[in-house]
């Protein structure tokens, strides 16, 4: 398998830091297991022939559900960009006008529906669920909805048995992984098979980055330059992707990361720009702001080019004639690291070979195992995200009393 991670590290690095992230890999072996669990192959074949279903029988695909339940698939679709069947996603806000447009694909369009939820106790997703169903009833039979709906979620819950009961297709979501985690479970396969992307060719690059020992190396080397940035007052971290179609990669991050370390008054804040859009904006803070933070660069090595045409309307962007764009976005991220560097800022160089199925499944690979390292460095436990559920808590207790 070819190299789909290089990385360079722009600070100094400090031994001692490796060694500790080193020992606290081998120590928690055990809580990183899950990442490599097998999915066997009836169960993926289960998930293929439902995926053709789905394709062949909707027009539209919605996925119902919020943060870790469909973070990573939706950075998969959004960035790949290759489904020739349209995927819309729901119970994420609770916005009226949101809400009101997925009702109104479902009443003009075919549709099928994926509600995924841990122990659906989540209100965006639940009262969606609710909506769209309940829509979906008005134009299709008791049978066209057992074919129609697709339940994920946790055994022995409300979910599991709102399926039973309603002879719902139920996949499993194992209650040992959480939702931020859930990258190669049922969770996300059955999204990403419905787009018509290669479910086992994702799991086999994600058993083959795991098992170089050249990639533990530089996930090691990621979680040191992370805390020995932190522990020099850099409390930000910026990921700064160089494309847009990793934007939806960047948000799933942002969850990891916040929803890892964000405990005990400790934690880097994680915030992420797409360049070179950002640079028009933010990039005026990251030269001349408050010095705050450290920088991760997320750049793509491969593309399928595109060249600038001549033109004979005199522009002054005749020096770019017959350039690549890849070179010229290269340009872009070459200057802005150098340009950063100048103010002392942090920084690690992360390149994937190009934008595909395997450069995802080594990505997720790559920061999931990161942030269990980097938790630990800091004395965090990654595991479990009390703070949300305390908002959780309030908000229903105030539903409930009004």
């Amino acid at each position: 398998m070819k190299n789909l991670i290089s990385v360079k590290n722009y600070s100094n690095k400090n031994l001692e830091t490796y060694k500790k992230a080193l020992e606290i890999y081998k120590e928690k072996s055990e809580e990183i297991k899950f990442l490599y669990k097998k999915i066997d192959d009836h169960n993926i074949e289960v998930l293929e022939k439902l995926s053709q279903k789905i394709r062949s029988q909707s027009d539209v695909f919605i996925i119902i559900g919020v943060g870790g339940s469909n973070g990573a698939s939706r950075a998969v679709i959004e960035g790949l960009s290759s489904s020739d069947i349209k995927i819309e996603y729901a119970g994420n806000s609770l916005s009226p006008k949101h809400i009101r447009k997925i009702l109104d694909i479902v009443r003009e369009k075919d549709v099928s529906i994926n509600i995924i939820a841990k122990n659906f106790k989540t209100l965006e997703p639940g009262i969606h669920f609710r909506m769209i169903r309940e829509e979906m009833a008005k134009k299709y039979t008791k049978k066209e909805l057992e074919d129609r709906i697709i339940v994920t979620g946790t055994k022995d819950t409300l979910l599991e048995k709102i399926a039973i009961d309603n002879n719902y297709k139920f996949l499993e979501f194992d209650k040992e992984i959480g939702g931020r985690f859930s990258a190669f479970t049922n969770v996300h396969l059955l999204p990403i098979a419905v787009a018509g992307i290669d479910i086992r060719r994702y799991l086999k690059a994600r058993d083959e980055f795991l098992n170089s020992k050249e990639n533990i190396e530089k996930i090691l080397e990621y979680a040191s330059y992370r805390y020995d940035s932190f522990q020099k007052g850099k409390v930000v971290e910026i990921l700064s992707s160089t494309d847009p179609y990793l934007s939806y990669f960047n948000k799933w991050w942002v969850q990891l990361f916040g929803e890892s370390q964000g405990k005990d008054n400790l934690g880097i804040y994680p915030d992420s720009m797409v360049f070179s859009e950002d640079l028009h904006s933010m990039g005026q803070f990251i030269q001349s702001g408050n010095p705050i933070f450290m920088e991760t660069f997320l750049r793509i090595k491969e593309y399928e080019d595109v060249k600038v045409y001549n033109s004979n309307i005199h522009d002054e962007f005749e020096y770019l004639d017959e350039k690549a764009f890849s070179n010229i976005n290269k340009a872009m991220e070459e200057a802005s690291i150098k340009a950063h560097l100048e103010r002392n800022i942090p920084i690690f160089d992360i390149q994937i070979d190009s934008l595909s199925i395997e450069s995802f499944a080594a990505l997720f690979s790559f920061f999931i195992v990161a942030v269990i390292i980097s938790s630990y460095l800091m004395g965090v436990n990654p595991f479990g995200q009390e703070g949300v559920e305390k908002y959780k808590n309030a908000m229903n207790k105030n539903l409930r009393s009004n």
